[in-house]
């Protein structure tokens, strides 16, 4: 059975500057800001919905600035044919969507259903909304943690589990955020940024996946050293709580 639904929103900006753009966007309506791989990195910048249920953009045009839906179906002809009846037009076919016209004027897409979500999109779900439950879907059975707090790897799902779980507690206040990202084919690393107290925090997240789309290492990297020994007994006072 065809199912169709809202999908989210594409905040169309004619402004030269997409960064401004979506950091204006992204404090207006509470969402982190996340920068997307350089072949789309130019054009969108995507806006982390803390719920995970709308898929949020914000996209430089040469058309004048608007604000366009997006109407997610797993069969878009037939959706985009139903429409029609509804009294819709067809305006030009992108890719796999159309861009079409509603009767009352406004723009809107048709585009396929999303699949899954992958992990990455899962892990950037989870700092949005500062909740690890998520965790335990998301990693593999042998995962592996890695960190400059911890001498060795640590194994397995449980004990990843429990030190992301101790990190989203110390770093993921309201200063962390993300700088920038860069993806390889089941693997990504994002650069991030925060403070502890008065110390500030640069560092990395190393992230791979396996097949299944479940996280199977995650290595942490932070500078200087005073934000790492400001770091490490956080971390050991928070895993001890557990």
């Amino acid at each position: 059975m065809q199912q169709s639904r809202l999908a989210g929103f594409i905040i169309d900006c004619n402004v030269p500057d997409l960064a401004g753009a979506a950091a204006f966007w992204g404090a207006a309506l509470h969402m982190n800001v996340r920068e997307l791989p350089a072949d789309e990195g130019s054009k969108y910048m995507r806006l982390v919905d803390p719920d995970g249920r709308l898929h949020i953009e914000v996209q430089t045009v040469t058309h004048p600035s608007r604000v366009h839906l997006d109407i997610e179906s797993t069969g878009v002809e037939t959706e985009v044919v139903r429409l029609e009846g509804l009294g819709a037009k067809r305006v030009a076919q992108v890719h796999t969507w159309w861009v079409m016209e509603a009767p009352t004027g406004q723009c809107f897409c048709v585009v396929r259903k999303r699949s899954k979500p992958s992990a990455l999109e899962r892990w950037h779900h989870i700092v949005a909304t500062r909740d690890s439950t998520g965790l335990d879907d998301l990693l593999a059975d042998d995962a592996v943690f890695e960190s400059p707090a911890v001498h060795t790897p640590q194994q397995g799902r449980v004990i990843t589990r429990k030190y992301l779980a101790a990190a989203s507690v110390v770093l993921m206040n309201d200063s962390f955020h993300y700088v920038g990202e860069w993806h390889g084919e089941r693997s990504a690393v994002l650069e991030f940024k925060c403070m502890l107290g008065e110390i500030e925090v640069d560092g990395i997240d190393m992230i791979e996946w396996n097949a299944d789309g479940r996280i199977s290492r995650f290595k942490v990297m932070v500078r200087p050293v005073k934000a790492l020994q400001t770091l490490m007994p956080l971390m050991a006072a928070e895993l001890a709580k557990n």
